[in-house]
């Protein structure tokens, strides 16, 4: 239970980042791998944690770059749409 403790009062403020979208996924990661290096908890991040953090993590990324595509998607569709206004 230490330990669980101990990674998550070092893991949120990376998790806040990778959550955001606006950060290198790879970079953020490596952060938090040394911090829990120099913590003495990597080996039970690298056996119990870092798959699970992992599998989150590609999903936020996924999900805020179908955000991204969509709003983009949306605004060509507005920007059509204002076009065909224009030519009647």
């Amino acid at each position: 239970a230490a330990q669980i403790a101990a990674f998550a009062a070092l893991a949120l403020p990376y998790y806040e980042k990778l959550c955001s979208g606006d950060v290198s996924y790879q970079k953020t990661l490596e952060e938090l791998n040394a911090k829990l290096e120099e913590a003495g908890l990597s080996t039970f991040i690298e056996t119990t944690v870092a798959p699970a953090f992992q599998s989150v993590a590609k999903n936020l990324i996924a999900a805020a770059e179908a955000q991204k595509l969509a709003a983009e998607e949306a605004e060509k569709q507005k920007e059509n749409n204002d076009e065909s206004g224009d030519k009647i």
